[in-house]
C-alpha cells in the first residue's frame, strides 16, 4: 500500500476523531465541513463520508450505509483487500483488456452519477 495512500486515510481518520472529540467536550457545531455543499447548498457525491466514518466508529453501520452508500461500499472493499494484504502477504491484481478498462471506467461513473442522485434525493438542510 503506498504510504501517502496511508497517511490521506489517517489524516483523514485524525481530523475526523479531532472534530468529533472538540464537538462532544468543547461543544463545537459547524456546518458541512465540504466546500461544494458550503458554496452550492447541494451535497457533492462524497458528502456523508465523515458522518459515515463516525457512525462506523459509533458501531451504527446501518446508519453509515445511508451516509453515503458508495463510499460504505468501496470504505469495506478496502479494508478486505488490506485484509488480505496483510493476512495472506499478497496483492490482488486485477488486469483489464482496455475495452474492459473502459467499460469498467463508464460503471465507475454511473455508479458515482448514481449515488450522487441518491444524496442529493436525501439531503437534509444544514
Amino acid at each position: 500500500m503506498p504510504r501517502w495512500a496511508v497517511l490521506v486515510v489517517g489524516g483523514y481518520l485524525l481530523l475526523v476523531g479531532l472534530h468529533e472529540w472538540l464537538s462532544g467536550t468543547g461543544g463545537l457545531t459547524t456546518g458541512p465541513l465540504c466546500l461544494f455543499r458550503q458554496v452550492t447548498d447541494q451535497p457533492c457525491p462524497g458528502c456523508g463520508s465523515t458522518r459515515m466514518v463516525v457512525a462506523v466508529l459509533r458501531g451504527r453501520p446501518d446508519e453509515a450505509i445511508g451516509c453515503n452508500p458508495l463510499m460504505f461500499t468501496l470504505a469495506v472493499l478496502g479494508l478486505v483487500l488490506l485484509a488480505v494484504r496483510l493476512g495472506l502477504g499478497r496483492r490482488l491484481v486485477w488486469i483489464t483488456s482496455p475495452g474492459s478498462a473502459r467499460l469498467l471506467a463508464v460503471a465507475l461513473i454511473l455508479l458515482v452519477l448514481a449515488n450522487w442522485a441518491y444524496l442529493l434525493a436525501v439531503a437534509e438542510p444544514w
